[in-house]
């Protein structure tokens, strides 16, 4: 983030397994323009942090226990900012890299980790930055939640080994090919999740947007009706009947998004990959 946002500073505040983060204008524009006018929760955020008054963790047993720190998983807007800017600007991603961290999130050793853009279609599509960590020892992977601790840390705690770490060539494909078997399975999974519940929510949405739709163009059709009969202007009557073709065209647009939604599917793609040895 330093190097994207010069202005911009994150740093680990008093409080265990929290970080006090100040937002740079350009970043904190990058963070309104994403969050969009009406979400105010999102333009909170940006004020805040631009404010420097912002002390955020990746852990969820912190935010439960300090109820004033701000919780980042990859939903949040911060890391969907972030993601969108270096999707636009792949150049400036550096993909692979070797790093030293020193951590309690999980037990010292190399691990590989590989980092994938998840994109989601359904009625609430999204795209998230998910962590993948492999022991090099061929072990268990990280747990899903530790992962995003151990990323977390890795963006503001790590540096750089000395000497450097190596994997011979069977070692990086053992572990590339175990990190896609566990994002698949992770994908599938939340797929299947997402289908349980997708086709129910969306067939209620069309429910009410027809139901809202008919009760406001019989409104229109009665006043139309009611304007013919007393003979009404031909401009207010073109009006009218401008309005409803309108109204159509509108609702159709709305069905269409909505039928849209029905298709559920989640694709992966590796973005960053690396080293990273804890001690």
């Amino acid at each position: 983030m330093a190097r994207e946002f010069q202005a911009a500073t994150w740093e680990r505040s008093k409080r265990e397994g929290c970080f006090r983060l100040r937002l740079d204008k350009e970043l904190v524009d990058v963070l309104r323009r994403k969050a969009g006018r009406w979400d105010v929760d999102g333009q909170l955020f940006a004020d805040r942090a631009f404010r420097g008054e912002m002390e955020i963790t990746c852990r969820d047993d912190v935010a439960m226990k300090h109820r004033d720190v701000e919780l980042v998983n990859g939903q949040h807007l911060l890391v969907q900012a972030i993601l969108d800017h270096y999707a636009a600007h792949p150049a400036r991603l550096h993909p692979v890299a070797c790093v030293e961290l020193a951590s309690t999130e999980v037990n010292p050793g190399d691990y590989g980790y590989f980092l994938f853009r998840v994109v989601q279609n359904s009625i609430t599509p999204g795209v998230t930055l998910e962590p993948v960590f492999v022991p090099a020892t061929g072990e268990a992977p990280v747990p899903e939640d530790k992962g995003e601790g151990l990323l977390s840390q890795m963006v503001a705690n790590s540096r750089t080994p000395d000497p450097l770490v190596e994997l011979n060539p069977a070692q990086a494909n053992m572990l590339h090919e175990r990190a896609l078997a566990v994002i698949a399975e992770r994908v599938t999974r939340r797929r299947r999740e997402i289908e349980r519940t997708n086709a129910d929510t969306v067939s209620r949405r069309l429910a009410s947007l027809e139901a809202s739709y008919q009760s406001k163009r019989k409104k229109k059709e009665e006043l139309l009706a009611r304007a013919r009969e007393k003979n009404a202007r031909p401009q207010y009557l073109r009006m009218l009947e401008g309005a409803i073709r309108n109204m159509d065209t509108a609702h159709a647009k709305k069905v269409l998004k909505l039928e849209e939604g029905k298709k559920v599917f989640a694709e992966f793609r590796l973005i960053a990959a690396g080293i990273v040895s804890v001690v």
